[in-house]
């Protein structure tokens, strides 16, 4: 069974920088999950420090296209709360959400 969006998030914002993005997170503070999607995994790494820098209980994911070796781990290393690589299903990500989440649906 799928759960709709509405179920996770009230409001999704989407900036197509890592300036815009942590811009954003700034100003929303609330903000308790960021999916991170890069070509290259390795320029969310700096984001995601910046991102902790001021909101640690924030949850990230780091999305992916290639899958190579050690990049899970190396995601996780540097601040990645989870790692997903392209393509995912729509039940996978909800899993993924719902394993960070679970607590707070209750």
């Amino acid at each position: 069974m799928s759960i709709g969006v509405e179920t996770f998030a009230c409001q999704i914002l989407k900036a197509k920088t890592r300036v815009k993005a942590i811009d954003k997170c700034h100003k929303h503070s609330d903000i308790d999950l960021v999916m991170m999607i890069f070509k290259c995994l390795y320029c969310g790494y700096e984001a995601t420090q910046q991102l902790l820098a001021f909101n640690d209980k924030v949850v990230i994911i780091g999305q992916i296209a290639s899958v190579l070796t050690g990049n899970r781990q190396k995601s996780i290393k540097a601040g990645y709360n989870d790692y997903i690589s392209k393509s995912i299903s729509d039940l996978e990500l909800q899993d993924i959400i719902l394993k960070h989440f679970k607590n707070k649906m209750n």
